[in-house]
Formats: C-alpha cells, sequence, structure tokens
C-alpha cells in the first residue's frame, strides 16, 4: 500500500513538470498591439480612408442615408391603420 502511495505521489510530480516545460516554451508571442503594428497597411487603408469620410459627412447626407434604410411609410398604410384603430374604438 505504501509503495503504491509513493509511486502515485512521483507519478503527479512528473505529470505536472510536463506542463511547467510546455509553459515554458509558450512565452515569447506577439502581444496584440505588436500584430497589428506588423500589418500591412494595403490592409488598414480602407478602413482608414472610410473613418475619415464618415467624419467629412454632413449631417444631411447622413439623414438621407438612414431614410433610404428606413424605407417609405405610405399614405395609403397610414389611412389603414388609421381606420382600424377606429374599428377598435367602435367595438
Amino acid at each position: 500500500m505504501e509503495e503504491q502511495l509513493k509511486l502515485k505521489e512521483e507519478n503527479k510530480d512528473e505529470h505536472k513538470e510536463k506542463f511547467k516545460k510546455r509553459q515554458d516554451k509558450k512565452k515569447g508571442g506577439k502581444t496584440n498591439k505588436q500584430k497589428l503594428k506588423s500589418k500591412p497597411f494595403s490592409m488598414l487603408k480602407p478602413k482608414k480612408l472610410q473613418s475619415i469620410s464618415e467624419r467629412f459627412q454632413t449631417t444631411k447626407s447622413k439623414l438621407k442615408g438612414l431614410r433610404v434604410q428606413l424605407g417609405k411609410y405610405k399614405k395609403s398604410t397610414k389611412s389603414r391603420i388609421e381606420s382600424r384603430k377606429r374599428q377598435f374604438k367602435q367595438a
């Protein structure tokens, strides 16, 4: 029994040491900032140009773009909604 316990403890220590070695090998990688600095400018250029153009865009043109995204609210649907409201009020 005592011999088996000693063997288990030794195996645990060996097992832990394996992971310690692996941890040492992992050290020395690049940080996220370093990775971004080494990225080619051709990949970053479109994003930078887009942000610059958005900065200088007028509020009028921004609103125009938003209206296009929202779509149109037709008068016919408006009148239908109002007539439905009247029906519900009467009932």
